[in-house]
C-alpha cells in the first residue's frame, strides 16, 4: 500500500542519517532541507520522528499556547524570533535535548505601553498644574475682591457717618438757637430743620433699605398707581433741595398707570434726582420725563453736569462705588443710591441704564413694565 511504502522510505532516510552522522545512543537533532529530525539509536533498532511529524507537534503546541509562548528547538530558536522580539523565559521539556517552551515579548509593545503611560503622566501633570494655576488665580482674585470690598465698606461707614453728622449738627445748632431765642425769623429755622430732617430721613431710609437688600429681606408691595401723580409728588419733595443748590427742576410726564410699589419707585426717583442735583452746576436744569413705550413706563432724569466717563458707566451701579475724580471730594454721598435704584428696577422686572458723554451731562433711564411678572 501507499502508506507502507511512504513509511519504509522515511525509515530508510532515518537509517541513512544515523549512519552518516555516526550517532550513538544519545538522542540527537538533525537538520535537513526537509526540516528537523529527532533520532535516537537503541539496541533494538532506531527511534525517530520525521520532520512532518515534528512540524505537526510544534503546530499543535503553538495552537494551544498563547501568542507569547511557543515550542522551539535550539536550531529553530533564532528563526522563530521575530523583529523587536526578546525571550523572557525558557522551560525545557522532555522531548529531545534542548527542546524548550519559550516565552517571548515584543519590545514594540513594551515601548508603546511605556509611551502611552508617559503621555498619561504628562497629561495628568498638565491638568494638575492647570488646576493649581486656576485655583491660585481664583483665590488671588477672591482675596483681592474681598480686600477691595472691605476697603469700600470702611469708606461707606465713614461716608454715612459724615452724612449723618452734617444734618444732625445743623438741626442741633438751629434748635439751640431757637431755644435761646437768638433768631429773628423762627419760621425760617423751622423750615430749615424740616429740610435737614427730610434729608436725614432719606439717608437713613437708604441705609436701612440697603441692609434689607443685602440680607434678602426687602419686600415690595405692588399696587396700581398713578405714575404722573407720583412724579409730581416727588418733584415737590425734592424742590427745596434744588432751590438750595440753585438748580431748576423741570418735569414732563404723561398720564401713566402702572402696577408698582409706589414708595420704592419714589425712593428710586429721589435717588436719581438727588444724584443729578449733586453734580449739576448752579443755574443749570435737571429734567425728569416719563412716557409710555412698548407697554413700559420709561422715566428719565437728565442733568447738565460733567458727565460720567465711559470706563465708569458699568461700575456706578455697584454698591459703595463712587466716581474716581475731583467731584468725589466735593459732593456728598454714600455710594449705595444707584445700587438701590438698580435693585428696585429689577424687582419690578425692569432695568436702569445711563447715557453720558463728558462734559455734556448724563441721562439715567428707568424702565418699568406696566404689569411686572410675579417672581
Amino acid at each position: 500500500p501507499q502508506e507502507t511504502q511512504t513509511a519504509w522510505k522515511i525509515s530508510e532516510e532515518a537509517r541513512r542519517l544515523a549512519r552518516q552522522r555516526q550517532l550513538d545512543t544519545s538522542p540527537s537533532w538533525i537538520i535537513t532541507n526537509d526540516g528537523p529530525w529527532w533520532i535516537k539509536k537503541e539496541e533494538e533498532g532506531l527511534s525517530f520522528i520525521p520532520p512532518d511529524t515534528i512540524t505537526k507537534i510544534l503546530q499543535a503546541g503553538a495552537d494551544e499556547l498563547p501568542n507569547w509562548g511557543r515550542l522551539v528547538t535550539p536550531d529553530l530558536k533564532k528563526e522563530t524570533l521575530a523583529e523587536n522580539e526578546v525571550s523572557l523565559a525558557s522551560y525545557e521539556i522532555p522531548f529531545g535535548p534542548g527542546t524548550s517552551l519559550e516565552f517571548f515579548a515584543n519590545t514594540t509593545i513594551f515601548e508603546k505601553n511605556i509611551r502611552q503611560k508617559q503621555r498619561w503622566t504628562i497629561g495628568l501633570l498638565a491638568v494638575a498644574l492647570t488646576t493649581a494655576c486656576i485655583s491660585l488665580y481664583v483665590i488671588r482674585r477672591t482675596v483681592t475682591k474681598e480686600r477691595h470690598l472691605a476697603h469700600l465698606k470702611s469708606q461707606f461707614v465713614a461716608s454715612v457717618s459724615h452724612e449723618l453728622r452734617a444734618p444732625l449738627g445743623s438741626i442741633r445748632l438751629m434748635a439751640e438757637a431757637l431755644e435761646q431765642k437768638k433768631v429773628s425769623n423762627p419760621a425760617e429755622f423751622h423750615s430749615l430743620i424740616a429740610h435737614e430732617g427730610s434729608r436725614l430721613s432719606h439717608l437713613i431710609e437708604n441705609v436701612l433699605d440697603f441692609a434689607r437688600i443685602e440680607e434678602g429681606r426687602k419686600n415690595y408691595q405692588f399696587e396700581e398707581s398713578d405714575l404722573h401723580a407720583l412724579i409730581e409728588e416727588t418733584i415737590h419733595l425734592i424742590q427745596p433741595l434744588a432751590k438750595d443748590r440753585g438748580v431748576k427742576l423741570d418735569s414732563q410726564s404723561e398720564a401713566i398707570t402702572a402696577t408698582i410699589d409706589p414708595a420704592a419707585v419714589q425712593q428710586a426717583l429721589i435717588n436719581l434726582l438727588d444724584n443729578a442735583l449733586k453734580f449739576s452746576p448752579e443755574k443749570s436744569t435737571v429734567t425728569l420725563t416719563a412716557k409710555l413705550e412698548n407697554e413700559s413706563a420709561v422715566i428719565a432724569t437728565t442733568d447738565q453736569g460733567p458727565g460720567i466717563p465711559k470706563s465708569e458707566q458699568k461700575n456706578i451701579f455697584q454698591r459703595f462705588h463712587r466716581l474716581e475724580n475731583e467731584l468725589r471730594r466735593e459732593t456728598q454721598g454714600t455710594g449705595i443710591g444707584l445700587s438701590i435704584v438698580q435693585h428696585i428696577a429689577e424687582a419690578h422686572g425692569g432695568s436702569i441704564s445711563v447715557e453720558s458723554t463728558p462734559p455734556d451731562g448724563s441721562t439715567f433711564t428707568l424702565n418699568l413694565p406696566l404689569k411686572p411678572c410675579a417672581s
